[in-house]
């Protein structure tokens, strides 16, 4: 969720699903050469009139490094490993749905995909124009190490799958194969919300912004990831539990995070890291991308270490029972009424967690001050859309009870919300999980 582009190690996985129809992109030459400056290929009308909705999969090597809509390419590694790449994209907007994200843009825009494996870089530009006969004809430029690798054009009917390969290798430099996965269709602006139509007008860079307008994919602020580290499940620090996660954050154009959701983990079976992760990934603020002169939302993947003082990363007992945990999450929408009067509060939530990690039920168990009612509406709205880690035992995963505590602020104050202990020690006993944090549109973090 990236999603990528922020420092990370080799350990990234994905959970994607695969796709096909094939349309490779041949290679002509041992080593393409940039486009002819005397001759540069057709440019799209200034203001591109259609709406284009681009789902892709990324596979470098042959193995998945990320991908939108559900689709994947390539293969995870053998050993159960996460990949080591790490991928990215910027967009201009995201359309979702219960399952996914999609990336959307105006038809002739540049929409940009990235991967990192140390010091490896691939970096592939993509635009799609609209043809006479509703289908597309893709422009996909790709760089590798920041080195002009190929550009090729590939023709793809509405909703059509199209692959697009390229091997840096072909220079004999040993270096890596890149393959994308794409679906390209058109997308009734009709059919957009308003937010969604705006950050899609074409905009002008500002005049001070004009001369440094390179393209950048979103990173991570690591004030905000020293301000606020995650929780260290106590469960996992008992077990002697360590390892590493990998978190997929979706941005808006203003480094609000608006879903996390866990990537890959290692060891795979240290899943209660992943909960805490995601909680800690919510907090942080990170720094939009850049796209033709101007803050783009997207999407990153950033790394969290879990270790204890003289420990190493042992594999945790797989049969060792399980608590319920945070998987994916959104932050709640903070309610328009409580932003106008200045309302600010704690609301616990308890929620039933099916088997299959989706939320069957959540009440409000508390909330503080009791008149902010609408926190908890909030709340709960936010948690229909949530996957958990069911809990387990004996290998098995069942149903549970959790509670989900949330601190919604407006600002940097720490006076307004109840303290946690007043609150809990009236309710019933139960798992709770971490603090979600929900802070309004322009408050500090």
């Amino acid at each position: 969720m990236s999603l990528f582009s922020a420092c990370v190690t080799r350990h990234g996985a994905t959970t994607l699903r695969l796709f096909a129809f094939v349309l490779i992109a041949t290679a002509q030459t041992a080593w393409a050469q940039p486009p002819d400056a005397a001759n540069p290929p057709a440019a799209a009308d200034a203001r591109p009139a259609s709406i284009v909705q681009t789902d892709f999969a990324l596979s470098i090597d042959g193995l998945s490094v990320m991908g939108t809509g559900g689709m994947i390419a390539g293969a995870k590694p053998l050993d159960g490993s996460p990949s080591p790449w790490i991928g990215g994209f910027s967009t201009h907007a995201l359309a979702r749905d219960d399952n996914d994200v999609h990336p959307l843009n105006r038809a002739g825009e540049n929409f940009t995909i990235e991967a990192k494996r140390g010091d490896e870089s691939w970096r592939m530009e993509l635009s799609s124009l609209p043809q006479a006969n509703g289908a597309y004809e893709i422009n996909a430029r790709f760089l590798h190490n920041g080195a002009f690798v190929r550009e090729v054009r590939v023709p793809a009917r509405d909703g059509a799958r199209v692959e697009i390969a390229s091997n840096a290798t072909e220079r004999g430099a040993g270096a890596s194969g890149v393959r994308l996965d794409l679906i390209v269709k058109h997308v009734d602006a009709s059919t957009l919300s308003a937010e969604q139509r705006a950050h899609l007008t074409e905009r002008k860079p500002e005049a001070a912004e004009a001369a440094p307008a390179a393209n950048a994919p979103p990173s991570a602020d690591m004030q905000t990831r020293r301000m606020h580290p995650p929780r260290y499940p106590p469960e996992a620090v008992r077990a002697g539990v360590q390892g590493k996660v990998l978190v997929n954050v979706l941005i808006d154009e203003q480094g609000m995070p608006t879903l996390a959701d866990v990537f890959g983990i290692e060891p795979p079976s240290a899943v209660e890291l992943g909960g805490a992760a995601v909680a800690a990934a919510l907090q942080w603020r990170y720094k939009p991308g850049r796209q033709n002169g101007h803050a783009v939302g997207g999407a990153l993947t950033v790394p969290v270490d879990f270790t204890l003082s003289g420990g190493k990363i042992n594999e945790p007992d797989p049969a060792r029972p399980l608590g319920a945990s945070y998987r994916r999450l959104s932050p709640p929408v903070y309610p328009a009424h409580a932003l106008a009067n200045g309302v600010e509060g704690t609301v616990y939530v308890s929620v039933e967690v099916g088997a299959d990690g989706r939320a069957t039920t959540a009440q409000v168990e508390a909330i503080d001050p009791p008149a902010a009612a609408e926190l908890g509406e909030a709340a709960i709205e936010a948690i229909k859309t949530w996957q958990f880690n069911p809990q387990t035992v004996d290998g098995r995963t069942s149903a549970s009870t959790v509670r989900v505590p949330f601190r919604f602020r407006l600002a940097q104050n720490q006076a307004a919300p109840v303290k946690p202990a007043l609150a809990i020690s009236s309710l019933p006993a139960k798992r709770t999980l971490q603090l979600i944090e929900v802070v309004a549109p322009g408050a500090a973090n």
